[in-house]
């Protein structure tokens, strides 16, 4: 995770970070979603006032879950078709973040504590596609009410050169939880 750092004129130092990683499924979507999921991030950090520990910023985050897929028998003018349905979800998220960075290294490494807290909205889109090309498929996209977010990690930051680092870390984020099904609608 390459993390960009810039000093402004009173000494406090902002960072900005891309992102990639795992996101792994707990609660409900465990039960259908076994495997770690790729999780993209962007963020932004602002140091509270020059020589501080303490950090605030924001993140940005998107994770495509797994995708589904089967066939499912449809009665379309009283004749049975077998038609391919996919599903796909992704979960979108924003999250404020406090960061504090401890007192100490080791040799070059800088270690951090954060705290999180932000929204979730997951995107579910189901595409119906008949088997016969010619036919008119359908895609429907359904998204589930924001949700709350929170949670807190450790990390390190090792320099790579003057204006990039690598960063580790892990966070668990918690949330509550919100009702989200999808209609059953007849084609």
């Amino acid at each position: 995770e390459p993390t960009g750092q810039v000093k402004t004129e009173e000494g406090r130092v902002f960072m900005i970070t891309a992102s990639a990683g795992g996101l792994q499924p707990m609660g409900a979507f465990k039960k259908k979603i076994h495997e770690m999921q790729a999780q993209f991030n962007l963020s932004a950090f602002g140091q509270m006032k020059a020589e501080s520990p303490l950090f605030f910023g924001f993140e940005l985050g998107y994770s495509v879950l797994q995708d589904f897929g089967t066939t499912l028998p449809f009665t379309i003018d009283g004749i049975e078709e077998e038609w391919n349905v996919e599903t796909n979800s992704q979960i979108l998220y924003t999250e404020l973040t406090s960061r504090y960075y401890f007192p100490f290294k080791v040799s070059t490494v800088d270690f951090f504590s954060e705290f999180n807290l932000g929204t979730n909205i997951l995107i579910t889109t189901t595409t119906f596609s008949p088997p016969d090309p010619e036919q008119a498929g359908d895609t429907d996209t359904d998204k589930s009410a924001i949700t709350v977010r929170y949670g807190a990690g450790l990390g390190f930051h090792v320099p790579l050169c003057e204006m990039l680092y690598l960063q580790g870390r892990v966070n668990y984020a918690a949330g509550l939880s919100t009702r989200y099904y999808a209609e059953k609608d007849s084609v």
